[in-house]
């Protein structure tokens, strides 16, 4: 059983064969001094209302991963649906608007999500391409996964490509990392995130990689605002 909802909660395994999620923190306890009350009544003095979505899926150990993986980024990051008066028909609207739009040549790769892509400087934009899954999933979407970022947009020219440190306040190549004593995969780690960049972008589960493009000054806009 896997359980998805809207917000974050505590929750629990008290007794075999139950799960306990805590909806709402008003709590009610006694005090040293006699009853204490830990209640939130909110600005009406009637208690505070919340009202939130449980996602339950029943599904083998070996499909929770991706449903999970998956479908929380799409809650996350659900549209917003608004509306607009239109007398005309479907069909005139489709003529006068765009109603469609995708600034890729093709989908991301399933366990790959663009993280960030917004204006940096002039010609250069900077995007964070995010690895969601994780190696303990194990299946295919928990191995590493390459993406081509020269051909990833439909309207860019990339002229130079930059790596930098997750906040890009430091080039990667240039940043200086603490040592520590220490005998684990760090250092090899390092060395491979400090290789030459090229357009293919390798990510390894739950990696988040920062980079600056740089754009031809005449390419076209992505035809969004990002």
């Amino acid at each position: 059983m896997s359980v998805l909802n809207d917000r974050t909660q505590g929750g629990s395994s008290l007794t075999d064969g139950t799960v306990e999620l805590m909806v709402h923190r008003r709590l009610t306890k006694d005090g040293a001094g006699g009853p204490f009350h830990l209640d939130e009544l909110g600005v009406d003095g009637k208690g505070l209302v919340v009202r939130g979505k449980h996602y339950l899926f029943f599904k083998p150990i070996s499909e929770s991963h991706k449903i999970h993986r998956d479908f929380s980024q799409r809650l996350f990051l659900e549209p917003i649906v608004s509306f607009a008066k239109y007398t005309s028909t479907e069909a005139e609207f489709r003529t006068k608007h765009v109603t469609s739009y995708s600034a890729l040549n093709k989908p991301l790769p399933e366990n790959v999500h663009l993280l960030t892509l917004e204006n940096w400087k002039k010609n250069q934009l900077l995007i964070r391409l995010e690895h969601f899954y994780e190696s303990e999933d194990n299946n295919d979407l928990s191995k590493a996964v390459t993406v081509d970022l020269q051909t990833l947009f439909k309207t860019l020219k990339i002229t130079n490509i930059v790596e930098t440190t997750l906040a890009a306040n430091e080039i990667l190549s240039e940043s200086e990392r603490l040592h520590w004593n220490s005998h684990v995969w760090f250092s090899e780690e390092s060395q491979r995130s400090r290789r030459a960049v090229d357009s293919n972008v390798q990510l390894t589960p739950q990696q988040i990689r920062t980079f600056i493009l740089t754009i031809e000054d005449h390419s076209q806009p992505l035809g969004m605002n990002y």
